[in-house]
């Protein structure tokens, strides 16, 4: 499973494979605040996923099969995508 949580400055990335964790990490470029509004660069999550996964065995990578995202309670209003869409993942 890899997982992605959204807090006010940072996005985690988890991959848990086998019944435990493999990787863990903050992803510190993912987000920036631009006009007050926080900005996901989605482009540098999927570099970041990809680098992440690739460090992994082969046998633990190819046992990830899933994927979940997260916004932390309470910070989930006031975001956008790079694209400059709007978003908000609770409606």
């Amino acid at each position: 499973m890899l997982a992605l949580v959204v807090g006010e400055q940072y996005v985690g990335l988890q991959i848990t494979c086998n019944g435990g964790v493999s990787a863990l990490r903050g992803l510190d470029s993912a987000m920036e605040t631009e006009s007050g509004a926080r900005v996901l660069h989605g482009e540098v999550i999927a570099r970041e996923a990809r680098i992440t996964l690739g460090q992994l065995s082969a046998d633990l990578r190819e046992s990830v099969n899933g994927s979940a995202f997260s916004v932390r309670a309470g910070r989930s209003r006031n975001w956008r995508t790079k694209s400059g869409r709007d978003s908000n993942p609770a409606d």
